[in-house]
């Protein structure tokens, strides 16, 4: 549970998934729309992710400022230099796919799927130390 106030309630979902003979620490999770919330959901999933060896963190983060991304020291998909819209309604990049130094990016993009507000934002990994 995130802490969320009065407000709707927020979850970090956590999976540890088993890829090739290496275990992957999986997050997934849909932080608050306001601003003032998101500060501490943001501090407690990096307090989770700390200890990981290899982690993944997804989802949709609602933020307004890629540089909120900055509280969770993890290699960022969505980020400054490679802004990917997900949220094309206010054309803003507000989900995005974080990774430990062990993993690497192949490759990213967006999918308008047309099942949701948002463009699926994806990423081919690589594991590449155990």
């Amino acid at each position: 549970m995130l802490e969320s106030g009065d407000r709707e309630q927020r979850v970090l979902g956590y999976a540890r998934i088993n890829v090739d003979g290496k275990e992957i620490d999986f997050y997934n999770t849909h932080l608050s729309l306001e601003p003032e919330l998101r500060p501490n959901q943001f501090e407690f999933i990096a307090e989770k992710v700390k200890s990981s060896k290899s982690c993944i963190v997804t989802g949709d983060f609602n933020v307004e400022s890629l540089n909120e991304f900055d509280a969770i020291p993890l290699n960022k998909i969505n980020r400054e230099d490679n802004k990917l819209i997900t949220f094309p309604e206010e054309k803003i990049a507000i989900d995005n796919i974080l990774f430990t130094d062990n993993i690497k990016a192949l490759s990213n993009g967006v999918t308008d799927t047309k099942n949701s507000d948002h463009y699926m934002l994806t990423a081919e990994l690589e594991i590449t130390v155990e």
